[in-house]
């Protein structure tokens, strides 16, 4: 379950912007979901995910590839940027705890209620881990079908889902699985 304080900053973090409630819906019900399922380092995923429910609803992103940063630990992450603000849901999960952060919508920890103290597209210098690699090396489509998180369809499941019972709209996932064939993140920075 989300803690309660992080649904309240959730929903206060993302404000009024153009398409507010889809951005809220998507976001939140990505954020439950990993939590519930306790997905850690999921982010290339998640944000694969994320993307296609926010482009096929009408709202302008960006998933992003790149290096992340907190504290002093470099690790290699996947995040959404809405008008330039960062939107992260998995860095609350990560593999390594030193990685650590709570969730981030629009710039802000919704844990803690401030701005993210995490950096994003840094560069360490340090080359790419194997998933990453193999995130960079295979097209969208590909990529969340192979996933675990159903034996048929991996994190199509998820979209699915997401889409028709929390944004209430069909999406027909077959011709989706054509559409997102290629490349569809940015390399940051």
């Amino acid at each position: 379950m989300i803690p309660k304080h992080w649904t309240i900053n959730l929903e206060n973090s993302i404000g009024t912007i153009s398409n507010h409630k889809t951005i809220k819906t998507i976001f939140a019900s990505v954020l439950e979901l990993t939590i519930l399922n306790d997905w850690k380092g999921a982010c290339h995923e998640s944000c694969g995910a994320m993307h296609i429910l926010l482009n096929e609803t009408g709202v302008q992103n960006i998933w992003c590839i790149g290096e992340a940063k907190v504290g002093n630990a470099f690790f290699d992450h996947s995040w959404i940027e809405i008008d330039q603000n960062i939107y992260d849901i998995s860095i609350c999960r990560p593999l390594q705890s030193a990685f650590y952060n709570g969730a981030v919508i629009k710039g802000i920890d919704i844990d803690t209620n401030t701005p993210t103290t995490a950096e994003y597209g840094v560069v360490s210098g340090h080359p790419d881990d194997q998933m990453t690699i193999a995130v960079k090396s295979s097209n969208l489509s590909d990529y969340l079908e192979m996933s675990p998180v159903d034996p048929q369809l991996g994190t199509w499941r998820l979209v699915e889902q997401v889409s028709k019972y929390k944004l209430k709209k069909t999406l027909d996932i077959p011709t989706l699985l054509k559409k997102y064939k290629g490349i569809h993140f940015t390399t940051r920075p």
